[in-house]
């Protein structure tokens, strides 16, 4: 096992094993309910602190919002004043506001892109963001640069976080932020992550430092970040059969909940389904946190863990390694980082069973 992890390293790098070794894992959804009729393009789902299920539609009857049961019987309704052009998520804060994501922009030339914030309990009373991208000058831009559709939306620390779904020639989601309150924003970009695929949907559990991203046949998780660095925390990406998922949301148990839009040549039945999250492959590695200090750095590291470490391994960004460590079943390891150049790293810290790997950056 060592021999061909040791092999894989120096081949791939230590970052892309890790996504290789998480990814061929799957597991399998729960169909609890079949949705009811004119819910038939769920594209949001949100779970409230006291357990109320919500979701709405897209493109068609994107203006309702529908609380559903777990049976998929619809027990209210909130319908706004105002047509909404392409709602494709809904959020919640600590409050209990609602942020409802009218920013579905497939042809990536809208210019009338919004999030409606508004409380369950006052429905009537609704603050509109208006916003563009901080970094879209042309409306359509060039087709292999359409990354400005978005699906995917989670709220913390009154900042909303929008995930793009790209439609260009790169598999990057761009992260942009803006305030949760009343305005017109510039959606500023500060991150991305290539997902491999389109994003359709995504949530926060800030209890457990959890985010995950919704595509089609996968879910990538991250955790162990620091809000707003979801991406330079720890991740992985689980696979699911092929289907018309668009809406994700954590349970108040260990479980996820998903909803499908209604796809013809995908599926002709949309459901509300579950997944017990403590079956879902890899997941249990959140419960091995580690942690790196400083990073940044310029002489020394300390790694830590409450598991066992055998190996750390430290490559640069084409996955070349740099310094090697033996570990000797330590979960406590200090490293001499003095001799290496300043810049962007990727430390692998290997377990018995897996590989976690991490950002580290080296500079003054």
């Amino acid at each position: 096992m060592k021999d061909f992890l040791r092999l894989s390293l120096l081949v791939l790098g230590i970052h892309c094993l890790l996504l290789s070794y998480l990814s061929a894992q799957s597991f399998v959804i729960e169909k609890v309910a079949i949705l009811p009729e004119i819910i038939n393009e769920a594209s949001g789902l949100e779970i409230t602190s006291d357990g109320k299920i919500w979701t709405h539609n897209d493109s068609q009857n994107s203006s309702v919002l529908y609380q559903i049961d777990e049976n998929g019987f619809i027990i209210e309704t909130i319908e706004f004043p105002f047509p909404l052009v392409d709602s494709e998520d809904i959020s919640i804060d600590e409050s209990g506001y609602f942020y409802v994501g009218d920013f579905g922009n497939n042809a990536n030339n809208r210019q009338n892109l919004a999030i409606y914030k508004l409380h369950p309990d006052q429905p009537s009373e609704i603050d509109s963001l208006f916003f563009s991208f901080s970094n879209q000058n042309d409306f359509p831009p060039e087709t292999s640069q359409r990354n400005f559709d978005c699906e995917a939306m989670v709220h913390v620390d009154q900042h909303l976080y929008i995930f793009s779904k790209n439609r260009g020639i790169s598999s990057h989601t761009y992260m942009y932020v803006l305030p949760d309150s009343a305005g017109i924003y510039e959606a500023v970009l500060i991150d991305s992550f290539d997902t491999g695929g389109w994003i359709t949907g995504a949530d926060l559990k800030i209890t457990s430092n959890q985010l995950v991203l919704l595509s089609e046949d996968y879910l990538w998780f991250f955790y162990d970040f620091e809000v707003p660095h979801f991406f330079d925390g720890q991740s992985f990406k689980v696979e699911y059969e092929r289907s018309k998922k668009e809406g994700i949301a954590f349970g108040l148990n260990e479980d996820l909940w998903m909803v499908d839009e209604n796809r013809w040549d995908l599926i002709d039945t949309p459901y509300l389904s579950k997944v017990d999250v403590s079956v879902i492959p890899g997941l249990n590695a959140i419960n091995e946190a580690v942690s790196i200090f400083p990073n940044p750095s310029n002489n020394f590291i300390q790694v830590k863990s409450n598991a066992k470490i055998n190996q750390v391994y430290i490559s640069n960004s084409t996955g070349q390694v740099i310094l090697e460590k033996n570990v000797n079943d330590e979960s406590d390891k200090t490293i001499d980082v003095r001799e290496l150049a300043y810049g962007i790293y990727f430390i692998a810290i290997v377990f018995e069973e897996k590989v976690i790997s991490k950002k580290l950056i080296l500079g003054q």
